[in-house]
């Protein structure tokens, strides 16, 4: 939240291709002053420069109106070797903030071709999902790391249960808790509180 917040307050919404090139170097440059160790100094700079990148990803797409088609094949092999590689770095405790970095752009590009790929036959689900999308990057860790405690505690290693369990509780939970606090206004406020602050204007 922290990180959402600082980054809006310093990156404008970017509506032409020129201004969204320029906008993507710099926080690509951003990225790599963090990557290389340097940024640190002071907690907001070093908040945005790490996560800018992904903020500006996101508009990059719609400005440049990336649409992949028919990639269903393409989302599935990028998917696979997500989880192979996210099992293999778990293992082993790689702790490298290069290798998150590219895990996390393996992710969304599997994510991405996924959708595309398969939009005809699971459509409703992923505009379901859509739906939640600000509640499970909120809350995903708070559901998330509990399970790990509790199936170490239970002596339960296995990185496959870990990984699998781990990424459908940071979908279920935050999905549960959404519906939840949706029910109840002033709950609601802490995940939507534009849609309140609209009213009152």
């Amino acid at each position: 939240m922290y990180a959402l917040f600082f980054i809006f307050l310093v990156t404008p919404t970017f509506s032409s291709v020129k201004a969204t090139t320029v906008g993507l170097i710099i926080a690509l440059a951003a990225k790599t002053i963090i990557l290389m160790g340097g940024g640190y100094s002071i907690y907001a700079v070093s908040t945005v420069f790490s996560n800018e990148i992904w903020f500006v990803f996101g508009m990059s797409i719609c400005v440049f109106n990336i649409q992949p088609k028919s990639k269903r094949v393409q989302g599935t092999i990028f998917g696979l070797l997500f989880i192979i590689l996210s099992i293999a770095v778990y293992t082993v405790e790689i702790s490298s903030s290069v290798i998150s970095f590219a895990m996390g752009l393996l992710a969304c590009v599997a994510v991405i071709l996924m959708v595309a790929g398969f939009e005809d036959k699971f459509g409703r689900v992923m505009n379901s999902l859509a739906k939640y999308t600000m509640p499970i990057f909120l809350m995903h860790t708070l559901f998330a790391a509990p399970v790990k405690s509790v199936l170490s505690k239970m002596g339960i290693t296995n990185t496959v249960v870990h990984i699998v369990l781990g990424l459908a509780i940071s979908f279920a939970g935050p999905i549960i808790a959404a519906w939840i606090m949706k029910k109840t206004k002033w709950l609601e406020f802490f995940l939507y509180p534009n849609k309140f602050i609209r009213k009152v204007s």
